[in-house]
């Protein structure tokens, strides 16, 4: 009785490693966290916001718009970032996870001339910004939505803010300057976004290189920045993360770790 409880109990883990820490690009933030605050209201409550993989990072937006003002519509409420690495043992790359809570259309403003930004990137957090994705859905961004760039480390590749924040710079890059190369193919981006109650939330996953793993895990030089806002510029989130990405194994590594547990349990018991 006690070897078929430890088989029962064994197979539980497998049940649930197996399924677990899995992310889908769908504009759903479920997958993220389970938010138990109310969806309906303008403000975000941080403390109803509980993540569902320990390796998630997170980082909350100060409640209400700055640096310039504007409402509900301008705010950004907390932004969410996770790297999924494909093998732990090695430098073999994988895929990296960017979600974000706002309430800034993906659309923009039109009426007002407003829209989304491009979400910055800084690979390895050295200061400045190494990569850029384009978000917003507006029809005159419609031939470079979910494509990526790099900085080959000429200037201007991006433009500045059109706006006296100073901290919301940059908000796009402008792909036509020295410096901005498409690096799409090579990232493979996807996005997507939702509106759930009175919250957008933005979803992005890009692949990672066995090269830009090495930056994300350097114990020296590892982790992050990313940045993001809208035109106007009345509200900005900037993550400077120095914390390096730690490699950790797979829910399909646990799987495969449990499966010869349930192996070695089941051969000592017919065996026995």
């Amino acid at each position: 009785m006690r070897k078929l409880k430890a088989l029962f109990a064994i197979g539980a883990v497998l049940g649930m490693v197996s399924s677990a820490g899995a992310i889908t690009v769908d504009g759903s933030w479920s997958d993220w966290f389970s938010y138990s605050g109310n969806t309906t209201f303008n403000t975000w409550n941080e403390n109803a916001v509980t993540t569902l993989n320990a390796n998630i990072r997170t980082l909350n937006d100060e409640e209400g718009p700055t640096p310039g003002g504007g409402g509900q519509n301008y705010d950004i409420e907390q932004i969410f970032y996770y790297y999924d690495d494909t093998d732990p043992n090695a430098s073999t790359g994988g895929v990296f996870y960017i979600g974000m809570v706002t309430g800034f259309p993906p659309q923009g403003m039109p009426a007002d001339g407003l829209y989304a930004g491009d979400f910055f990137l800084d690979l390895g957090n050295t200061g400045g910004f190494t990569h850029a994705i384009a978000v917003s859905t507006a029809a005159q961004d419609a031939g470079r939505y979910g494509q990526m760039f790099g900085n080959t480390g000429a200037p201007n590749w991006s433009v500045l803010n059109p706006t006296p924040f100073v901290a919301s710079t940059p908000w796009r890059v402008d792909e036509t300057q020295a410096g901005a190369v498409d690096v799409t193919g090579s990232y493979n981006p996807s996005i997507a976004t939702a509106l759930t109650g009175k919250h957008y939330f933005y979803e992005i996953a890009f692949d990672v290189s066995g090269t830009d793993e090495d930056i994300l895990v350097d114990p020296n030089n590892g982790g992050i920045g990313i940045h993001w806002t809208m035109q106007c510029g009345n509200d900005v989130i900037d993550v400077r993360d120095d914390t390096p990405f730690v490699p950790v194994p797979e829910p399909s590594t646990f799987a495969l770790l449990g499966m010869g547990m349930l192996g070695a349990a089941l051969r000592r018991k017919f065996t026995a």
